[in-house]
């Protein structure tokens, strides 16, 4: 059943404004990122697209936490 996946992808989040978002925050240095409640792992992605190190990441649905642990180890 897809209802897992639905579910992650009706909590997700438009990559876009979070990646200028995002994007500023790496231009002041900071070099890692934890992410709470990632959802499907946009924050870490996208930080890890930056030259970010994700260093962990917090969900509690099964799905989330496959597609995460899929994206950053």
């Amino acid at each position: 059943a897809d209802s897992a996946r639905y579910k992650a992808l009706g909590n997700s989040i438009a990559l876009p404004p979070w990646r200028f978002v995002l994007s500023r925050i790496r231009q002041t240095g900071s070099k890692t990122l934890g992410s709470l409640f990632d959802g499907i792992g946009g924050f870490p992605l996208i930080w890890q697209e930056l030259g970010g190190q994700a260093v962990w990441a917090s969900e509690i649905e099964p799905f989330p936490i496959a597609v995460t642990k899929a994206r950053i180890g």
